[in-house]
């Protein structure tokens, strides 16, 4: 599996076309601070999803369209340890970071991991540190972390929703970084949101 900035390239973004379609978010600020085209795609969609609907005050539905989004990442992931999760950091209406896990080591995910021998990269953890590169720890305080698990059903090829709660390491990482809102998925759909782990 080739991950092309953390996303897998087998990743159909053909819907994340936003740079040509006249979105308000053109020219494209994810593209201007130096992403690559791939994941300026992914995070624009995902921006223009939210600007939208943040105007009408629709909060369900703009926190249900981030984790679809997700969805969409995640069931293209290889399954590490049977769990397939994907994550991003939303600030101010804008997607800043999306991470995934995969069976990698990192020494930032040491840092925060729950024992010695839990190594591979989480989502989470993956999110937190890209989005340490573009925002100051203030804004990463006032941002929102969406985690998003799916599995799938041995009869049904449509990925479900999994419990996605973040690990006792994660949330080290989360209230180190006082990440003020967590939304995670539920098993059997659904999602929960924490305000302030």
């Amino acid at each position: 599996m080739v991950l092309v900035d953390g996303i897998p390239s087998t990743v159909d973004l053909s819907w994340t076309r936003h740079w040509s379609s006249g979105c308000s978010a053109y020219p494209c600020r994810n593209r201007r601070a130096g992403g690559s085209r791939r994941l300026c795609a992914f995070l624009g969609s995902l921006d223009c999803i939210q600007g939208d609907q943040a105007k009408a005050g629709v909060t369900d539905k703009r926190h249900t369209k981030y984790l679809e989004k997700l969805t969409s990442v995640a069931s293209k992931l290889p399954p590490v340890k049977a769990s397939r999760v994907a994550a991003c950091i939303v600030y101010k209406g804008r997607v800043v970071s999306v991470g995934v896990n995969s069976k990698r080591s990192d020494t930032f995910q040491k840092r925060f991991s729950k024992n010695e021998h839990a190594i591979y990269l989480h989502a989470e953890i993956a999110a937190i540190k890209a989005a340490k590169k573009h925002l100051s720890l203030d804004e990463l305080k006032k941002s929102t972390l969406y985690v998003c698990r799916v599995r799938f059903d041995n009869d049904d090829p449509t990925p479900e929703w999994g419990m996605s709660k973040p690990c006792e390491g994660c949330r080290r990482a989360i209230v180190e970084y006082q990440i003020q809102q967590v939304v995670y998925t539920l098993d059997g759909g659904g999602y929960e949101i924490v305000e302030n782990w």
